[in-house]
């Protein structure tokens, strides 16, 4: 035998030694597992104890159905560790209140059940005169202060409603709720109720970018029609709403709240860009940037009463999703049609390109909303978003089963982009401004 090939064998010193170092890394990593398995079992029992910690401070109510409900204890428990390992203690929290009113509320007595609704619409009632505070709330976002004020006005006749629920529930009943088929028609039915909803009020329903005002006074004026229904079919309604079986959140799109970090930026105020689309007069649809509203952009349109240039609330935004942004990054956001299907959408970073449009070469971040109803593909939306603009220059849609989506514009891109106009150093210079020179500069004839 050769003596390279002789080298293939270990000499048997060598072998021990070897077989030691084998044992040694054998060792290490039985015990490694064993500390990651004990830190998981720390970091449950930390939760589990600031759970039942939290709920005895703050959900008193709660915490007395749990005594007499382990069984509930424990699935609430479990459902919110999952949402906190994805989101921390907001979407733990905002798990908690969605189960409380899904496994708790919904069982409460007709009486309760009104009572708390009540009082809930006459919180959007109040906030009527600050339609941005009142669209918020509208949206399940808590965060303002003032609106955590004035929703201790609901405590009382809610808690009520949950003390009502739990003791119902412990003693065997079911919660009395309408089928989806009686629910639709009684939402439709809302719309046409004791005050009905003007042409526009509807369509901004169907506006996730309608003005704030509008879809504030279009909401309260459907909530209240419901409550005038007869009393038994009122409360109905009310439990099945609350019960949130046609609108599950679902966990991965829960995030924690944070102020937008300071690398996500929107067009300054005032920049205005126009689009590769024309409005009916033929003229091309201009966006004036209104500036950062937080994670999202506003604008305002020559063309529509659009006011928010992303899709979503902070919960179903892409762009808090995917913050920040890199190639593979992906997210998932699930609910129900109208018609009760399942829609899904993956969003999905798939490349950050060069871009040649006529203002000059932009880069940007392509990202694909793959939307699929009842698990098969209807079309992919591709957002062009240019974090050095604070702005999408583009959009592109295939459509894959089906016709084009409902409110989905045509493929467009900008064209022009004019910053905002600012006097010229002259115009602040009394003396000259009488003299004609250096006066403020000219606004554009704008669409």
């Amino acid at each position: 035998m050769s003596a390279a090939l002789q080298g293939l064998h270990p000499a048997p010193g060598r072998l021990r030694r070897s077989l030691r170092l084998a044992g040694l890394c054998l060792v290490l990593a039985i015990v490694a597992l064993f500390d990651a398995s004990l830190m998981t079992t720390s970091e449950t029992q930390r939760y589990t104890h600031d759970f039942d910690d939290s709920v005895a401070r703050r959900e008193p109510a709660v915490a007395a159905i749990f005594a007499a409900d382990p069984a509930l204890r424990d699935t609430m428990l479990r459902e919110t560790k999952l949402a906190y390992d994805e989101g921390g203690w907001t979407a733990a929290t905002a798990r908690f209140q969605e189960m409380k009113r899904q496994l708790i509320q919904a069982y409460a007595g007709d009486d309760t059940t009104l009572a708390c609704a009540a009082a809930w619409v006459q919180i959007a009632r109040d906030l009527l005169p600050t339609p941005a505070l009142c669209r918020a709330y509208l949206q399940g976002d808590y965060s303002d202060p003032e609106l955590q004020r004035r929703m201790t006005i609901s405590d009382a006749p809610c808690t009520r409603a949950v003390i009502d629920g739990g003791r119902r529930r412990a003693a065997g009943e079911h919660p009395k709720l309408m089928s989806d088929a009686e629910f639709d028609d009684a939402y439709k039915r809302g719309f046409d109720g004791p005050t009905p909803l003007s042409a526009e009020e509807k369509a901004a329903f169907l506006d996730p970018h309608a003005d704030d005002r509008l879809i504030c006074r279009a909401s309260l004026k459907l909530e209240e029609n419901y409550l005038n229904l007869p009393r038994g079919q009122a409360a109905l309604y009310a439990r099945t709403e609350i019960s949130a079986r046609r609108e599950p959140v679902p966990l991965n799109a829960i995030l924690p709240s944070a102020p937008s970090p300071a690398s996500f930026h929107c067009a300054e105020a005032g920049t205005i860009f126009t689009l590769s689309m024309e409005q009916r007069d033929g003229r091309p649809i201009t966006w004036t940037s209104l500036g950062q509203s937080g994670w999202d952009c506003r604008v305002r349109s020559s063309a529509t009463s659009r006011q928010y240039l992303s899709e979503g609330n902070d919960r179903t935004n892409p762009i808090r999703m995917l913050w920040p942004l890199g190639v593979g990054k992906t997210a998932d956001i699930s609910g129900y049609t109208t018609n009760y299907a399942t829609e899904t959408h993956r969003f999905a970073v798939t490349s950050y390109l060069s871009y040649w449009l006529p203002i000059g070469w932009v880069k940007a971040y392509a990202i694909d909303d793959t939307a699929s109803v009842g698990g098969q593909v209807r079309y992919i939306m591709t957002h062009y978003w240019s974090p050095d603009l604070g702005f999408k220059i583009g959009q592109r849609t295939q459509v894959k089963s089906g016709g084009w989506p409902d409110n989905t514009a045509p493929d467009w891109q900008l064209i022009a982009l004019q910053p905002p106009l600012r006097p010229s150093p002259g115009s602040m210079n009394p003396r000259r401004k009488r003299r004609g020179f250096g006066g403020p500069a000219r606004l554009p004839n704008l669409p």
